[in-house]
């Protein structure tokens, strides 16, 4: 559903509530009144059970005005007004039974700085390893490089630890540096780890429907920055 710079190793429904509210639901009834998440004088929040599917005529999710941003946050409840998000919503009739709900979502993602370039990259998909049985490590894919092993007495560098399964006895034998008999560091380029959380929220309108005695269901998902998709089931 989402496209971004990092692929989440896993990711889950949250109950709590991770992000600032962008969007709040409003339904509208065949008499022209209305019910929504929040009373707009007290500012308290509504359960969707309040909602009479009855007297539907259209539900959705509208964005957060200025004015009720600002007062639900002076209440503690995170909230973001953007004028430039779409509203979703949709017709209801008689037969036609409202869905509405918002999913949280928290994805740990991994991801490796590059000690050389220092740009980011995920060791997965095409990113290609260098390395032998004793030690491997991502190639970089902005700038090639990988990890390497260097010795610590006279500097020298090797690409993999297996070039020292030739060092002479007298040097120390394998594991020593073939030049000096020095010992080897492991110079880590781009094997290093680092993961970071991502949070985000969907909101969800839509409707079911029962033809021939089966049920359908059309559910629009919106996202944070406004992005729908339509799904039907």
């Amino acid at each position: 559903m989402f496209i971004g710079d990092y692929k989440p190793y896993k990711a889950v429904e949250m109950a709590s509530q991770p992000r600032p509210l962008v969007y709040f639901w409003i339904a509208h009834y065949n008499d022209g009144t209305y019910a929504s998440q929040f009373d707009l004088n007290t500012f308290k929040e509504n359960s969707i059970k309040i909602i009479d599917n009855s007297k539907l005529v259209k539900i959705g999710w509208y964005p957060i005005p200025y004015d009720l941003a600002v007062e639900l946050n002076k209440r503690g409840i995170p909230a973001i007004s953007n004028p430039l998000l779409p509203k979703i919503e949709v017709e209801i009739n008689k037969n036609k039974r409202f869905i509405l709900f918002m999913r949280n979502f928290i994805s740990i993602e991994e991801f490796r700085i590059c000690e050389n370039c220092g740009k980011e990259f995920q060791a997965t998909g095409s990113v290609k390893f260098f390395g032998d049985s004793y030690w491997r490590s991502p190639i970089c894919p902005h700038c090639g490089k990988h990890d390497y092993w260097q010795c610590k007495q006279c500097g020298e560098k090797y690409d993999l630890f297996s070039a020292t399964e030739s060092t002479p006895p007298e040097k120390g034998g394998h594991g020593h540096c073939p030049k000096c008999g020095g010992y080897l560091e492991l110079i880590r380029v781009t094997s290093k780890q680092y993961t970071r959380e991502r949070r985000w929220r969907l909101y969800v309108v839509g409707f079911q429907e029962t033809i021939a005695g089966r049920n359908y269901k059309v559910m629009l998902y919106a996202d944070e920055n406004g992005n729908v998709e339509m799904k039907y089931e």
